[in-house]
């Protein structure tokens, strides 16, 4: 997400919402799509039941998506600070942040 984060920064996360909750709708947030994808961007309400419009600073919107799950983002590491910070497992963290990468 250039402009935002860039690849080796770390997203850090408030609680995941499964669906996404209208408290989350104009924030910027991880979502997660049907098939495993997860994508940072803004969850916006879709004119489609149970869907959602996903805006991006850097590319075309995601309109009328399925979205299984969505986390607000709490605040973004650039890449050398995020590599001084303790590492957790997955086992540990429980959502509380993805290292952010391979995300569109």
């Amino acid at each position: 997400m250039r402009g935002i984060a860039g690849s080796g920064y770390m997203v850090f996360i408030g609680e995941r919402h499964e669906p996404p909750t209208a408290d989350q709708v104009g924030q910027l947030c991880v979502c997660g799509l049907p098939g495993g994808q997860r994508v940072v961007k803004f969850l916006h309400a879709s004119k489609y039941d149970s869907r959602f419009d996903l805006f991006s600073s850097n590319d075309e919107p995601m309109l009328a998506q399925a979205v299984d799950w969505a986390a607000v983002v709490t605040n973004i590491v650039p890449a050398p600070q995020a590599g001084r910070l303790a590492r957790r497992t997955e086992e540990d963290d429980e959502g509380i942040f993805l290292k952010f990468e391979n995300l569109a």
